[in-house]
């Protein structure tokens, strides 16, 4: 009997090395690759000087946004469940629609990642959002962000400051 426990142990673990843990979602792996990220440019606001700088201080900073195309090229669904960077003191997830002809723009705690699929993050739909930006966001610079997914963990990814 002893045997035939030590054959079923090492039976799953072979069967987990395969499989794999990671990524695992409604029985498939999501395998995620986000491309094209970008950040509009922002300027950093002190709570002193213009009386711009005042008004947009009293009402949390300066914000940005964030723009990017995530693809799930694995057999399983994912969600985005969070985003964070150093550079703003909180980054958040929207959604942007269109009802009878009133914009909309409402924040949103996931963003679903189709098995097989991409959702593209732009101006018109989904979208992250910087929070009072730290320090200023000038073209061509840089901005590093975290994003975390339920299944495939965290991502690093570094946007890339530009107009449009």
């Amino acid at each position: 009997m002893r045997h035939g426990r030590w054959v079923a142990v090492v039976l799953f673990i072979a069967l987990a090395t395969l499989v794999g843990f990671r990524g695992v979602s409604g029985g498939g792996t999501s395998v995620i690759a986000v491309r094209d990220p970008w950040v509009r440019p922002a300027k950093a606001v002190q709570a002193a000087g213009t009386p711009q700088n005042a008004l947009a201080a009293m009402n949390g900073g300066s914000n940005s946004a964030v723009y990017l195309t995530i693809t799930n090229t694995g057999d399983g669904a994912d969600k985005l469940v969070g985003v964070q960077s150093s550079v703003a003191g909180a980054v958040e997830m929207h959604r942007m629609a269109i009802t009878d002809n009133v914009a909309t723009m409402r924040q949103v705690n996931v963003i679903e990642i189709p098995k097989g699929g991409e959702v593209r993050l732009d101006p018109n739909g989904y979208h992250l959002i910087l929070v009072n930006v730290r320090h200023d966001l000038n073209a061509g610079g840089n901005v590093d962000l975290t994003l975390t997914f339920e299944h495939a963990g965290p991502i690093q990814v570094s946007a890339q400051v530009r107009d449009q």
